[in-house]
């Protein structure tokens, strides 16, 4: 449990308002300085947005906001294809990629195995399949926007079970890479 940085009481986990005090040390002094900090913190990130939104480019993106991150991974392309449609690659980046494996335990191992000798679909790979492989676009995503770039391209992916031994649960593995690009304008 974290301490109070004044007192050394005990913070609640997880109980970030404060700013690492407990709330009876946290006084009227340090809400209001706070709240200044807060509202510096807002036209710093409203005029990095601005600028972002009329020019294309970020000075700093260490400190970039969340508000703009989340638009930059929205207008991020990414595709299987070798260019973007309309548009010309004029620098290519960095190969990004992105790894997930999920455990598959031992009663779903014998549910499909079961659903093998009678035939059907596996709802738990299916699922196991379509939640990793949006996680890997997040985390390609994520990383070709901290990267610059404009778009990814050749985006593939490769699926695999690894078998751990005799009476253990396999893993699925799910890995998607792709080229990190930037777009002529």
């Amino acid at each position: 449990m974290a301490k109070c940085r004044k007192c050394g009481d005990a913070i609640p986990f997880m109980d970030n308002r404060y700013s690492g005090l407990c709330s009876k040390c946290y006084t009227e002094k340090e809400r209001r300085i706070h709240q200044a900090l807060d509202s510096v913190n807002a036209k710093r990130d409203s005029a990095i947005i601005d600028e972002y939104r009329s020019t294309g480019q970020i000075a700093d993106r260490s400190n970039m906001p969340k508000a703009l991150f989340d638009e930059i991974l929205d207008s991020l392309i990414l595709t299987n294809g070798e260019s973007v449609p309309g548009r010309e690659v004029s620098q290519v980046i960095d190969i990004v990629g992105a790894e997930v494996a999920y455990g598959l335990n031992f009663f779903k191992d014998i549910a499909n195995s079961m659903r093998d000798l009678v035939g059907g679909r596996s709802d738990t790979i299916q699922r196991a399949t379509s939640d990793g492989r949006q996680a890997c676009l997040d985390e390609i995503r994520s990383k070709a926007a901290r990267l610059e770039a404009d778009a990814v391209i050749s985006v593939r992916f490769e699926f695999s079970q690894l078998n751990l031994g005799v009476g253990t649960s396999g893993i699925f593995l799910i890995v998607a890479t792709g080229t990190a690009v930037k777009l002529k304008r």
